[in-house]
């Protein structure tokens, strides 16, 4: 390697260094907003939560029931939410009122 390649590699992983420390403090903010680790399926039923006024579970390991809703319609039915997976948004809504 020649004095170029050197330098050029430092800046880099200098730049890349800089951003991991920028999404680490992204995702602090992120955490602090939503109450859990930034996961992308914590993060879409936090928005799920607040869209359609889901009252979550408090136990994230709940089995096959993320929250309930609260508005009249859909009041006490369970529901499921799901964030992103390999770049496609999706919401999956299960009702179930004999839970």
């Amino acid at each position: 390697m020649n004095g170029w390649e050197i330098d050029n590699q430092n800046s880099v992983l200098v730049n890349l260094a800089e951003l991991l420390n920028d999404r680490n403090h992204i995702a602090v903010e992120i955490s602090g907003i939503i109450g859990t680790p930034v996961q992308i399926g914590h993060v879409g039923e936090y928005i799920a939560s607040q869209v359609f006024s889901i009252t979550l579970e408090e136990s994230a390991s709940t089995p096959a029931i993320d929250g309930f809703f609260q508005k009249a319609a859909l009041e006490d039915s369970p529901s499921t939410s799901n964030g992103m997976q390999k770049g496609k948004t999706f919401l999956t809504l299960q009702f179930n009122r004999h839970l």
